[in-house]
C-alpha cells in the first residue's frame, strides 16, 4: 500500500480492482462498484455515502446463535438483512438512536439471543448492498 500512495502523491492515476472493500476503501479516491458484470455507480466513496445514506447510520447485529425461522422473520420485519455469516444481519438506522432499545426489545422478545449490536457509519460494504441488493463476496 505504501507503494501505491507514493504513487498517487505524485499525481499519477491508479487503476486497482479488487474483491476487497477494506481495502479498496482505505487507498481509493474514487471507486466504480461493479455487480453481474456492470458498473452500478462511480464516484468518491463519501458522494456515494451521502447519495445512499444521507445521515443514517449502519446496524451491525451479531447473535449468538444461528437464527431460527421464525427469527430470521423478526430480523427481515426489522428490516435488517442477512450476510455471509449466518449470525451477522445488517440494516440502517435512520432517525437516530432513540428507536434502538425498541428495536432491542421487539427482537429478543421474538427470541432472537443478541450477543452484540453496533452502530457505524457507513462504508464501501454498505453502498454495495444499498446498490445492489446483495452482500458482496469476500
Amino acid at each position: 500500500h505504501q507503494v501505491l500512495d507514493r504513487l498517487r502523491k505524485t499525481g499519477m492515476s491508479l487503476i486497482m480492482t479488487t474483491h476487497d472493500l477494506v481495502e479498496a476503501e482505505a487507498l481509493a479516491d474514487r471507486v466504480a462498484l461493479m455487480s453481474a458484470g456492470a458498473v452500478r455507480a462511480e464516484d468518491s466513496l463519501a458522494r456515494l455515502i451521502g447519495r445512499l445514506f444521507g445521515s443514517d447510520q449502519e446496524i451491525v447485529l451479531m447473535l449468538a446463535a444461528e437464527p431460527a425461522p421464525s427469527i430470521r422473520d423478526a430480523l427481515r420485519d426489522a428490516r435488517l438483512a442477512p450476510t455471509n455469516e449466518a449470525r451477522v444481519w445488517i440494516g440502517r438506522l435512520g432517525s437516530g438512536l432513540e428507536h434502538l432499545p425498541e428495536l432491542r426489545s421487539q427482537l429478543i422478545n421474538a427470541g432472537a439471543d443478541i450477543a452484540e449490536l453496533r452502530i457505524r457509519q457507513p462504508g464501501l460494504h454498505g453502498v454495495y448492498i444499498e446498490l445492489t441488493g446483495q452482500v458482496p463476496h469476500e
